[in-house]
Parts: C-alpha cells; structure tokens; sequence
C-alpha cells in the first residue's frame, strides 16, 4: 500500500493529496539497525535564569524589559548609592547577558539629526530607565552623576566612553586615560567616585542606542563645559509634579494599586472609583515624576490591565497634543486630571468654524458622553508653561489606537509597570515581549487555572518572542521537519519546530490532544480533513496557508502540513502530545510513537519505495 503522498502547489490552496491505498492492510516500519542515539544538546541556559542575586556566565538570558528591571531592582537592595562592589557586579553581569528583543526596545528609540536623545523606559523607586539614541557623531557633554550610579548597555552600535578628572587644569579637564570603546551587548559602569564622563558615538555613518539605568533617579546633574565652567543641566524635559510626603492615603481615598485591584475584580462604577482615586508618594513618583515626561510628545504609562479595564497615565508636557483620533462605538472610556487641566478637541463637531470641546480642571471625572464614541478628538495639554498629568481607563482594555496621522500605535509604553503577568497576557492584542521560559511560566498558569482555549490562544498570540533567542533552537533538516521540546509539563508541552521548504508532515490527528500552533516565521500551509460518516473514508474540508495569529487545532483534527517557505512554528499540545494516528486515504490509521530523547523529540519513520519519507508530528 502507498502511504498518503503531500504534493505541495504553487496556488494559494496547496493541498495534502490522498491516493487511495491497493489493499487494506496496513505497512508497518522498515526494520533498521538500532543506532545509539547522539547525547542531546543542553537546554540553552536562557531557559534556567539564575536566582535573583546570584549569577554565573552560562551564556545570554532573553528578556523582557520588565523582566530586567524586575532583576535589577531585586540587586539594588537598598535605595540611595553609593552601592558595594559585589550589587555594581551583579548589576554588570546581568546587563551583559541580557539579550533584550529590538521589538520591544525599538518602541523608546527617537533619532534626531542635531542632537542625542533621551526617552524614559521605566520608573522605580529605586532607578530610572531611559533609552539614549545617538546619531553618527553625536556626543553628551562632559558631566557627573549627581551622586548616583549610572549602568549603560549598549543595545546597538557603537559607543566611546572618555573619563575625566574634575579638575581643570591648563585649559582642560584632565582625562583619565584614552578613550574606551563600548560594542554592542557590553554594559558599562559609572559614578563620581570614578570621575567625569563623555559619551560619544564614533561612527560616521551608523546610529547607537543605549540603555541607561540611574540608580537612584536623578533630575539635574552637573555640566562641565570646555571653558572651564560649571553649571547645571537638566537630565529631564520637565521637572515634574512634586510628590506629597505623607506616607499614608486619607481615610476613604484610593490609591493607584488598589484602583487597580478593584478593576479587576469587575467594579462597575468606575466614576465613583475615581473620584477616590489619590496617587499615594511612591506612586507619584513612578508616574509623575520628570523623567516619565517626553519631549517628543505626551507619555503613556501603563498602570493597570486586565479582561475589561485598562489605566493608563499620561503626562503632558505644556502644549502637548495627541494627534486625532477615535475611541469607537464598543468603548467606555473615564478621565481624571491628577495636576493641571486638559482639554478634549472634536475638530467634526459645533457650529461652523468653532469645534466642540471639553476642559477637564484638577480633580474632575469625566465619563465619556456616547456622542463622542465615534467622533475624531485631539486631546492637549492647553497651558503654555506649566504640565498636566491624566488618569484614562477603557473598557474593553486599550491595547492600541489609531491614529490619524502615524496609523496604529501601542497604548503603552511603561516597561517598569507592565510585568510578564498572566491577567495582562492574555488580554487580545496586547503586545506580550517575553522569553521562551517566561512564556512556558504563563502557560503553566494557564493551565493550572483551567487551560480555556480562549485564554490560551489569546497568550500566545500576544507573545512576542526574541528572534535571537528561538532561531537558536533551529535543527535544518532538509528531508524532514525538526522538533525541539522546550517545555514538558502534566498539562501541556510545547516545541519550536523547523521546517525547510517542502517539508511536510502526514495527514494525522494528535491521538487526542488539543494543539495551537504560532507561526513564527515563514508560511504553512495546512490541509484540513473530516471523515465521512457513511464511508469512514476521509474527505478534504479546507486548504491553503495557515491562519495569521495562532490556530486552534481540538482533540479529534485530522490535518496535514506543508512548508511553502523556510519557517519556524511554535507548537503547544494538551494533553501532552505523546503520538499521533497517520490515516490513508480510507480512513484507516496508524499509530505513530514519539519518543522524547533530552530536549529533542523525534518519531519513527515510515518508508515505501517511490514514496516521500514521513514523520509523525
């Protein structure tokens, strides 16, 4: 009998060909020698991070943004500088090895041709986080620290770092040694015990982007000009809302957290909320402070997410404006002025030549009248010198917003206070930036809370994981297909799998598991397949490429897949996939072990002169 034989077409429904089989029975494997399998590589050490204060140099650790700040900020165990050298080490360390995703940090990069840049990434209490973007030639001024530390990791590019002494002397300030040079991946350390500094980019032609975390934050440090003068500069575009220094709320009052806490436990009386709603000190300075403002345009900070509210504050620097935009017939949507006022514009709206608009002054809640669901806004700060801080919750959560002018946007983009939590991951489209690990400890929530395919699907089609990190799993194969198992739990397992163009599996179900697959590059294409309830023979439902986002795939799904491209897919089966059933044309099926050697999983093969090479799933 011919197995099943995947002929892959040119034409959008590249479909897996049944051939119907001679006689019933069924081929069973070709004998072949027993083989010694080859030890397994190890699992790369990204996927075992080290315990917080506590590192070796076991290779790089894939990261979020706010999986490194929550690194850090368990080393900074204390909150004023100076720091031992043993916190400086560990700090070192995990910056060197931490491979951050360009997706992710690309988003607080702002290049500018007449001068360096600086953007704010994350706030804590005990550091400020701001990515640096240096054009070709761009260079900081000769300045100091104000006391604290300063780590650099260099995301892209190059960098030169040239220290001086604070003296000034025959018409210079004096260096100490020759310029360093700094490549990308490396992290760097700095305080005023150690001298002055200068940072510049050596390039010609290539842009740098760096990341910077002071600890603790800082506003004004001092300038050292090249005449011998110094003043001081502003590390910030504006100096901030100043925090209040009690350190308790007045009775009755909300803060921030517990907001949020309320949210997500489904309040329905949002306005009632907010108008408790008091920032306590700490919180302030998290969302408040200078360094959360931007000049390039108002800031959004992420402070609470969840299945129907999201909050976010955004801080306005004087005449700051959003560009138009909708909020949409299906949203709800509450504000609240923190500090200053600020105004909503409905340019489509009022008598001719006037727009209608809405002043919100310190303290007010507004809900969202249902006209202005559907109506193009711009919302500004409408003071010329002083700031303005407001407080937005939506319903459903905002996970982006188009706009006008530059399309669609990401809502969000507080690093410090958007953590790998399951409540945030699997709100649909919000933007998940983690590792392989970081995703398998989700889905381990997942599914100890009831695995829902909907909460499932909604995670992985928001992970948005590292390149660096999972081309490194990739097995090329040029016959078939390459597995690799990166997590195996009692619920679920998961691979990264590696298909060459024109490589294929056999029409299959998962012997009773459910799956999700992600495409992570390249294009798949699947052939769907039902059996005939008169006949028990199988018939084609549907094919062609694979759905965008994360396909589905239920317990009883007879399937079949081709490769149209080079890809790379993410594979999570539960049950935990253990075998697969291979049908003929018939509907007559067999078993397909799997074995699990190490990290690698591989089946066993199916031959028949004149007929392709095939593998289980």
């Amino acid at each position: 009998m011919r197995f099943i034989a995947i002929l892959a077409c040119c034409s959008v429904c590249a479909a897996m060909v049944l051939e119907r089989p001679a006689r019933r029975s069924l081929v069973r494997p070709r004998s072949v020698p027993a083989k010694q399998p080859a030890k397994p590589p190890a699992l790369p050490p990204s996927l075992a991070p080290p315990e917080t204060g506590s590192l070796d140099d076991a290779g790089p650790l894939y990261l979020s943004l706010s999986s490194l700040f929550s690194q850090i900020g368990a080393r900074l165990r204390q909150t004023e500088a100076p720091y031992d050298k043993e916190t400086i080490r560990d700090v070192l360390a995990l910056l060197g090895r931490a491979e951050l995703n360009p997706v992710e940090w690309e988003q607080f990069s702002e290049q500018r041709s007449d001068r360096y840049t600086r953007n704010v990434v994350a706030v804590d209490e005990r550091f400020v986080a701001l990515c640096l973007t240096w054009d070709a030639g761009q260079a900081s001024k000769i300045h100091d620290h104000a006391g604290s530390s300063c780590f650099v990791k260099l995301l892209s590019g190059d960098l030169e770092e040239q220290k001086y002494a604070p003296r000034w002397l025959d018409g210079t300030w004096r260096e100490l040694g020759g310029p360093e040079a700094v490549a990308t991946g490396q992290a760097t350390y700095m305080d005023d015990s150690r001298g002055l500094h200068r940072i510049s980019n050596p390039s010609a032609e290539v842009p740098a982007v760096s990341l910077h975390i002071y600890a603790p934050g800082f506003e004004e440090c001092g300038i050292y000009g090249d005449d011998g003068d110094v003043s001081v500069g502003s590390m910030v575009s504006a100096m901030g809302v100043q925090s209040d220094d009690a350190s308790a709320l007045d009775q009755g009052r909300l803060s921030l957290a517990a907001l949020g806490d309320e949210l997500a436990s489904s309040a329905s009386d949002v306005e009632a909320l907010l108008a408790r709603l008091e920032l306590t000190p700490a919180e302030q300075r998290e969302y408040c402070s200078g360094a959360c403002f931007s000049e390039f345009g108002y800031a959004r900070h992420l402070a609470h997410i969840s299945e129907q509210y999201s909050v976010v504050v955004c801080c306005w620097l004087a005449g700051q404006a959003s560009d138009r935009h909708v909020h949409g017939e299906d949203q709800r949507s509450w504000t609240k002025v923190l500090h200053g006022r600020l105004e909503y514009a409905f340019p489509d709206t009022g008598e001719e030549g006037v727009c209608s608009h809405v002043v919100l002054e310190p303290g007010r809640v507004f809900g969202e009248e249902h006209w202005m669901k559907t109506e193009s806004r711009i919302a500004r700060n409408p003071s010329s010198d002083s700031v303005c801080v407001s407080l937005h919750v939506r319903s459903p959560p905002l996970t982006t917003q188009d706009f006008d002018r530059i399309g669609a946007r990401d809502a969000v983009r507080h690093a410090s206070a958007a953590p790998d939590a399951l409540a945030a991951a699997r709100v649909r489209g919000n933007n998940l930036y983690t590792s392989v690990a970081g995703l398998s400890n989700l889905l381990d929530e997942a599914f100890a809370a009831g695995g829902d395919v909907a909460d499932v699907t909604n995670l992985l089609a928001n992970a948005r994981l590292n390149e660096r990190e999972w081309r490194n799993y990739a097995r090329w194969n040029k016959d078939s297909f390459s597995r690799v198992l990166v997590a195996d739990r009692d619920d679920y397992n998961m691979f990264l799998v590696a298909w060459e163009r024109g490589n294929f599996s056999p029409v299959h179900d998962h012997a009773g598991s459910a799956s999700w697959t992600k495409v992570l590059e390249g294009e798949l294409d699947e052939a769907v397949y039902g059996v005939s309830p008169e006949s028990g023979e199988l018939r084609l439902e549907r094919s062609g490429p694979m759905a965008a986002g994360v396909t589905y795939a239920h317990e009883g799904f007879i399937h079949g897949c081709v490769a149209s491209t080079r890809c790379f897919t993410l594979q999570v089966y539960s049950p935990p996939y253990k075998s697969a059933n291979a049908y003929d044309a018939d509907g007559a099926s067999t078993q397909i072990p799997t074995h699990v050697r190490g990290d690698r999983v591989d089946g066993d093969l199916f031959t028949e002169p004149a007929s392709p090479v095939l593998h289980d799933h």
